[in-house]
């Protein structure tokens, strides 16, 4: 048996405003225009907005001990502005948290050097299992 959804739970997965829920409710109550258009913009996002707290989480777990001393930050040019792109390899900051102290880089940017850096390792890990499986004969 499943538990009852939300009002919260419905608006954040189906497309549904709060207007279809209150005539749902058949005016039990009534919630005032502001209050429904915060409501519903919180629900909406909501996904969206655990996700990106999450990564944030992760970020700060890792700003130390993630060595981005040879990374090559022209890749992150396709979803970073020029000029940050520019005072990073200017820095050559060897850690997160390094980059996160030059003036002018913004949080969504740490980010996305964090996901890259994130994803490449995991790559090098991968490709690292496969040549060694391949040395063995596996």
């Amino acid at each position: 048996m499943t538990a009852p959804k939300s009002a919260e739970d419905v608006l954040s997965s189906y497309d549904v405003t709060i207007d279809e829920i209150e005539k749902a409710w058949k005016g039990q109550f009534e919630i005032p225009s502001q209050v429904q258009k915060h409501v519903e913009t919180e629900s909406k996002y909501k996904i969206y907005l655990e996700k990106q707290e999450k990564e944030i989480q992760n970020l700060k777990k890792e700003q130390y001990r993630t060595d981005i001393s040879d990374f090559d930050f022209e890749v992150l040019s396709q979803s970073v502005c020029k000029e940050e792109v520019e005072k990073l390899k200017d820095h050559r900051p060897t850690t997160i948290f390094a980059a996160s102290r030059i003036p002018g880089i913004r949080p969504t940017t740490l980010i996305f050097l964090h996901q890259f850096v994130r994803k490449n390792s995991a790559v090098k890990h991968s490709n690292i299992v496969d040549e060694a499986a391949d040395i063995r004969g596996l």
